[in-house]
């Protein structure tokens, strides 16, 4: 049986930063929200 892999790139932008160069918690279900909008 064959799977394929859904793979998805983002590059993170300053904006989805925090002040110590972290994603900040709240922008991930933005980003899964885009994911989930590519992968259909």
């Amino acid at each position: 049986m064959s799977h394929q892999v859904f793979v998805w790139n983002r590059r993170v932008t300053y904006a989805d930063c925090t002040v110590g160069n972290h994603v900040y918690y709240s922008r991930y279900p933005d980003f899964l929200e885009e994911a989930r909008g590519e992968f259909f």
